[in-house]
């Protein structure tokens, strides 16, 4: 006898669609899962970085700014001119206090921080003391002056390098994420591939696999019709096919039944038919 599983057609084709699917989906899954762990990663990077240029840059505007405002009170512009330095050192203040808080996970980050912690307190007061000049004309003004142009140079030059730092993690966190496309595309072609190849390879036996119910019925059909009516399709209960295979068999048993009524019936018949003939053959005798 076949033998026929307890699945239907409708459970077997989900499976062998699933069998291709899940593949593709769980490489596809990790390469996305990856990109969006690095794009996060990117996002908080960026962020993060470009507070600190940002935070770098107020320094800078907050230093030149200084130096400017400087230069207009020794030229005589007045209290005007005194009140924009005093508000530059405030900003200039304000504008490190904020760096001072940005995350700095790089060891030269952390050294430029702690030159500009020394450096800064002494560009304020030289700022502070030059404001304070009573009149362009007071003696060593030039020599202050001069002292605070170069610690002016000390800061941009640590403020530069703070900013070249912050733009190479940038640019690196952009290239990582370049790198990682690349790769998700890399993978999804080689997951189509795989997936390709795998349907090829499991189209043969899930096609036997699937058919093989069907096969079973047409081939118990077609002993049935050679006459062989004891042949049963051996199949476990629950689904179409299932339902299917039942009906054939309920319906081989009842021709079989009835074969064997009629040959029975037929037997009995004859054996009447040759009494019938016997006795027509003593009365002909006899008469």
């Amino acid at each position: 006898m076949l033998y026929m599983k307890n699945w239907s057609i409708r459970t077997r084709v989900l499976l062998a669609f699933f069998a291709i699917l899940v593949p593709f989906l769980g490489f596809t899954g990790i390469a996305a899962l990856h990109y969006g762990i690095l794009m996060h990663s990117f996002v908080r990077t960026q962020e993060t970085e470009t507070g600190g240029l940002k935070r770098t840059s107020e320094i800078m505007a907050a230093a030149d700014g200084l130096i400017s405002a400087i230069e207009e009170q020794l030229a005589g512009k007045g209290r005007q001119a005194q009140r924009r330095v005093q508000s530059q050192l405030m900003h200039l203040h304000e504008s490190f206090k904020a760096l001072e808080t940005t995350s700095m996970e790089g060891a030269e980050e952390r050294q430029l921080i702690g030159v500009l912690r020394d450096l800064m307190p002494r560009l304020e007061a030289f700022g502070r003391e030059l404001a304070a000049t009573p009149s362009p004309a007071a003696r060593d003004v030039s020599g202050r002056v001069g002292a605070l142009i170069r610690l002016h140079d000390q800061v941009d030059t640590a403020v530069h390098r703070l900013m070249e730092i912050h733009v190479r993690k940038i640019d690196a966190a952009i290239l990582g994420v370049s790198d990682v496309s690349q790769q998700v595309i890399f993978v999804t072609i080689v997951t189509l591939i795989i997936s390709g190849v795998m349907a090829v390879g499991i189209s043969i036996p899930l096609a036997h696999w699937l058919s093989r119910p069907i096969v079973a019925l047409a081939q118990g059909s077609r002993r049935l019709a050679e006459g062989d009516l004891s042949h049963r399709v051996e199949v476990a209960s629950g689904g179409e096919l299932g339902e299917t295979a039942q009906a054939f068999n309920v319906m081989a048993e009842r021709l079989e039944r009835s074969a064997i009524e009629n040959a029975a019936l037929y037997g009995a018949v004859r054996q009447r038919a040759d009494r019938i003939a016997a006795i027509n053959r003593l009365t002909r005798i006899v008469s």
